[in-house]
C-alpha cells in the first residue's frame, strides 16, 4: 500500500494552553493566567515536568510513526524499538494496523501532521494520523482523524471519542491547515471520522462522526474561551474533577480548596482539597444523598416535560425484575407438583418462599416452562445516566415511557 505524504512532525511540541488541556481552560478560563502567575512566583515549574509516563509515551508516538512510514514506503530514518515498548509490541501493532486499514487507493495520508491551532494560529498541535479519503479525481469526500493515547490508568480508560475536545481541536486545525494550502475546501457537508485509539486499554473509545459543519460549530465554544483569555476579560475559576485532573495550579487554587463537592479521583492529590473542607464534607454526607435525590428528580422532571434529557445526561432502559404473582399462586403450584413446604420455604420462622432463582433450579422440562407462568416480569423505572453510559437510550416514547 502507498500513499502520498504531505506533511509530518514531531509529537513535542504545547501551545500555551494546547488542545490537550482544553479540558481545563475550556471550562476554567481563569486557570491560564493563574498558573502563569504562579509560575512568575515560582510556585510551580516553568515547564509542565514530564514524568516517565509521559516520556513512553513520546516514545510509543516515535515509534509508530516510524512504523507507519515505513508500512507506506517513506523511508524514514531507521529507530529501534525502545525497550520500554517490548512488553506492548501487539498493542502498537494494533495500532499501526488500524490506521492502514482506513486508507483506500486514492486516499492522501498524514502522519504526526503539526497544525497551527484553529483557535491560536501562533501555536502548534499534533494529529497523530489522517486520512484524506479521495475519489479518482482527487476530490476529497472525507476525513479520518486518529488520535493515539498510550496510556492506561484510570484517566485514559474513561476517555471517549464522542465530544472529545482535544480530538476536535486537532481535527479542525488540520483541516484549516489543507484548506490554506489549497489541499481541499471548506465544504460543510464534509464528513469527518474522529477516533481515539488507546491499544494499551481493553475495548474501544468509540468513532465520533460528524460533518464539518457540525464540528465547527462544536468548536465554537472552544473558540469563545481562547478569545476570553486571549483578552483577559471575564475569565473565572470552574472547579470539576475534569478541569483540575490536570491543571498545573490545583494545589494552590483557592477555589478548588474552598469546594468541597468537586470530587477527586482516588489515584489523585488531595492536597489542594482544605482539611475543613474534607470534614465538611463528610458531614454532609446525610444531607447529600437528599440533595442527589432533589436533583435526580428536578432532571428527571426535566425528561418528562421536555422529552430531552438535560445536556451531558440520558435515560437507559430500567432493570427488569422477576417476581411471583403472589406468595399463594407459588406455594399452591409448588404443592401442585408434589413438593413440601422444607422444599419451598425458608427457616427459621416466619418462613418465607425460597427466591425464585434458586427454585428455578429443581424443576426441568414442562415443569420448569409451567414455573415461568408463575412469574411476572417488571420493569423499573428508566435511569438517568451520563451520556458516556455505553448503555443503550432508553425508548424516545415518552407517553410510553412514563405510562402518561
Amino acid at each position: 500500500m502507498k500513499a502520498n505524504k504531505t506533511k509530518s512532525g514531531s509529537h513535542n511540541t504545547h501551545a500555551r494552553y494546547s488542545a490537550s488541556g482544553a479540558d481545563t481552560w475550556v471550562p476554567c478560563t481563569k486557570s491560564v493566567s493563574f498558573v502563569e502567575k504562579l509560575r512568575a512566583e515560582g510556585l510551580v515549574p516553568q515547564r509542565s515536568m514530564a514524568g516517565d509516563a509521559a516520556r513512553i509515551g513520546t516514545l510509543a508516538h516515535d515509534y509508530a510513526q516510524f512504523l507507519l512510514e515505513t508500512e507506506l514506503d517513506r523511508d524514514p530514518k531507521f529507530m529501534a524499538m525502545p525497550d520500554e515498548l517490548v512488553d506492548d509490541t501487539l498493542a502498537l501493532r494494533g495500532y499501526v494496523d488500524r490506521c492502514l486499514d482506513t486508507v483506500g487507493e486514492n486516499d492522501v495520508v498524514i502522519v504526526e501532521h503539526k497544525a497551527y491551532l484553529f483557535y491560536l494560529p501562533t501555536e502548534t498541535g499534533t494529529s497523530d494520523w489522517v486520512t484524506i479519503h479521495r475519489n479518482k479525481k482527487g476530490k476529497v469526500k472525507g476525513l479520518t482523524v486518529r488520535d493515539l493515547k498510550w496510556g492506561q490508568g484510570p484517566y485514559t480508560m474513561k476517555l471517549r471519542s464522542y465530544n472529545n475536545r482535544q480530538l476536535a481541536i486537532y481535527s479542525l486545525s488540520t483541516i484549516h491547515d489543507l484548506v490554506r494550502d489549497g489541499d481541499m475546501k471548506m465544504d460543510y457537508n464534509l464528513p469527518i471520522i474522529m477516533e481515539l485509539d488507546k491499544p494499551r486499554v481493553s475495548g474501544d473509545a468509540g468513532t465520533w462522526e460528524l460533518t464539518l459543519g457540525e464540528l465547527v460549530e462544536f468548536c465554537d465554544h472552544i473558540r469563545e474561551s481562547s478569545d476570553i483569555i486571549k483578552a483577559d476579560k471575564e475569565t473565572k475559576f470552574a472547579p470539576s474533577t475534569d478541569a483540575c485532573y490536570f491543571c498545573n495550579g490545583r494545589t494552590h487554587c483557592p477555589a478548588k480548596a474552598a469546594t468541597p463537592l468537586v470530587f477527586v479521583p482516588a489515584d489523585m492529590d488531595m492536597k489542594p482539597v482544605s482539611l475543613e473542607a474534607c470534614v465538611q464534607l463528610y458531614l454532609m454526607i446525610p444531607q447529600l444523598k437528599d440533595v442527589m435525590k432533589v436533583a435526580t428528580d428536578r432532571l428527571m422532571e426535566h425528561q418528562e416535560s421536555t422529552g430531552k434529557a438535560p445536556e451531558g445526561t440520558k435515560l437507559v432502559p430500567g432493570a427488569t425484575r422477576r417476581a411471583y404473582m403472589s406468595p399463594e399462586v407459588a406455594i399452591d403450584f409448588f404443592e401442585d407438583k408434589g413438593l413440601s413446604e422444607d422444599d419451598y420455604l425458608k427457616p427459621p420462622a416466619p418462613r418465607a418462599l425460597i427466591p425464585m432463582g434458586q427454585m428455578e433450579k429443581v424443576f426441568r422440562g414442562d415443569d420448569k416452562k409451567d414455573f415461568q407462568d408463575i412469574l411476572t416480569k417488571n420493569q423499573s423505572p428508566p435511569k438517568l445516566v451520563a451520556d458516556s453510559d455505553p448503555r443503550p437510550d432508553a425508548l424516545t416514547n415518552l407517553d410510553e415511557l412514563f405510562d402518561l
